[in-house]
C-alpha cells in the first residue's frame, strides 16, 4: 500500500521536528516548508493527502494561504489542518472559515496526533470546496465544556461542510454566545 504525503508548514524548528518524527512513525512521506509561499509551491508540484498548516508563519500566515489552496482548482479538495500555539477561542472558527478541515493545538499532544492525523486524511473528497465568499449555510452547534481537548476532540468529528462549531468553556460564555449567534444545538 502506498504511504499517505504530509505537507508541513511550519517555522519553528523544534516543532517541525516533533511534527515530522511522529509522522515518520505513522509512515508517512512527508513533505517539510518553512513559510507559506514554499508550501504552496510544494502542494502544487507534489500534491499531497494532507497538509499542516502553522498559522502564525512569516511573511503569509497560514489562514491565508489556507484560502489561496481552496480557490486552486488543482488542490481545493485537500484536507488542511490549522497548526496553532495560540489556541484562542474563535480559532476553530477562523481555520474553519479559511477552509481548514479543523486544527490542532500546539504543543501537539504526542499520545493523540497520529489519530487526529488520521481522521483528517479521511476528509479528503470531493465535498471539500473553497469557502464561499457569503457563507453557506451549515448547522450551528456549541460545544460546551470545561476541557478543551474535548472541544478538538468533538469538532474534528463534525464535518466542516455541515456544520459551524463553536465551543464555551462554562456556563456563563455559553449564554453569551448563545444570546450572539443562536446555535442549532448546544452540546
Amino acid at each position: 500500500m502506498d504511504s499517505k504525503t504530509v505537507l508541513v508548514v511550519e517555522d519553528n524548528e523544534m516543532n517541525m521536528k516533533l511534527t515530522v518524527a511522529l509522522l515518520r512513525i505513522g509512515k508517512y512521506r512527508i513533505l517539510e516548508a518553512r513559510d507559506a509561499e514554499t508550501g504552496l509551491s510544494l502542494a502544487r508540484i507534489h500534491r499531497p493527502d494532507l497538509i499542516l498548516m502553522d498559522i502564525q508563519l512569516p511573511r503569509m500566515d497560514g489562514l491565508t494561504a489556507a484560502r489561496q489552496i481552496r480557490k486552486d482548482p488543482a488542490l481545493k479538495r485537500i484536507p488542511i489542518v490549522a497548526l496553532t500555539a495560540h489556541a484562542m477561542q474563535g480559532d476553530d472558527h477562523k481555520a474553519i472559515e479559511a477552509g481548514c478541515a479543523g486544527y490542532i493545538a500546539k504543543p501537539i499532544d504526542t499520545h493523540t496526533f497520529l489519530d487526529a492525523i488520521k481522521q483528517f486524511m479521511m476528509q479528503r473528497s470531493d465535498k471539500i470546496e473553497a469557502p464561499p465568499e457569503h457563507q453557506a449555510f451549515r448547522s450551528k452547534i456549541m460545544l460546551v465544556d470545561d476541557d478543551p481537548l474535548n472541544h478538538k476532540l468533538i469538532a474534528a468529528r463534525l464535518p466542516s461542510d455541515r456544520y459551524a462549531v463553536t465551543t464555551a468553556s462554562d456556563g456563563e460564555e455559553a449564554l453569551r454566545k448563545i444570546a450572539e449567534s443562536a446555535p442549532d444545538l448546544v452540546l
